[in-house]
């Protein structure tokens, strides 16, 4: 008589805990004017906005059968692109990006298009996440601006 939600979360956008992470190399770099060196960036991600996920879970919460939830934005973005929206919202000068620098190294799996089918979710709590991939990093270079 227990109920269990396993809720897949996908790759989360705001300001990061770890130091090590891609948002806070990026904006390292471009406090710094340091060169950052990065692979291709060809895979493709689903990122969700961190007040998105919040919200989704606590909706997930209120659902009273056992179900798997993926928790995402529903749609996919080369992580690439990801990059060149941040750099253009900070107007940070291109050169200071060095696509390729790192190879992908020969014993890691090319990844496949990996993103969330919101389906499931949706029918559950009639709610979908509504920030865009834009406005999850103009928001999350505004609270690194206001910590900085």
């Amino acid at each position: 008589n227990k109920t269990f939600i396993h809720v897949r979360l996908f790759h989360t956008l705001g300001v990061p805990d770890r130091q090590s992470s891609l948002i806070s190399q990026l904006y390292k770099s471009y406090c710094d004017s340091t060169v950052l060196g990065l692979s291709t960036c060809e895979q493709f991600r689903d990122y969700i906005y961190l007040s998105d996920a919040v919200d989704g879970i606590i909706r997930i919460s209120n659902i009273d059968t056992s179900e798997i939830i993926n928790l995402g934005s529903g749609s996919k973005i080369q992580l690439k692109e990801l990059i060149k929206i941040f750099w253009d919202q900070l107007d940070a000068p291109a050169d200071l990006l060095d696509f390729g620098a790192h190879k992908r190294p020969d014993h890691e799996p090319v990844q496949p298009l990996c993103y969330a089918s919101l389906d499931k979710l949706k029918k559950l709590t009639n709610w979908q996440p509504s920030i865009t991939i834009e406005e999850g990093i103009s928001r999350t270079i505004d609270e690194l601006r206001r910590r900085s």
